[in-house]
């Protein structure tokens, strides 16, 4: 599965990867009430929403394989 429309995005607690165009891809995203955010070092972080707008969202990739 590549990139979905943001409109299709989980906002359900999944992480996801987002693309803006502005910024590129932004990992392990996750839609938290009313916006999204990331994970960062002291926990996630908001991303607001009038500097970040996604278009696009991809589910995380599988762990590999032990």
């Amino acid at each position: 599965m590549g990139w979905q429309p943001i409109e299709t995005a989980p906002k359900d607690g999944l992480e996801v990867d987002l693309y803006v165009a502005e910024a590129g891809r932004i990992p392990d995203c996750q839609w938290r009430g009313a916006e999204w955010a990331t994970r960062g070092d002291a926990g996630w972080e908001r991303l607001p929403a009038e500097h970040f707008r996604p278009t696009h969202w991809m589910p995380l990739p599988k762990a590999p394989d032990a």
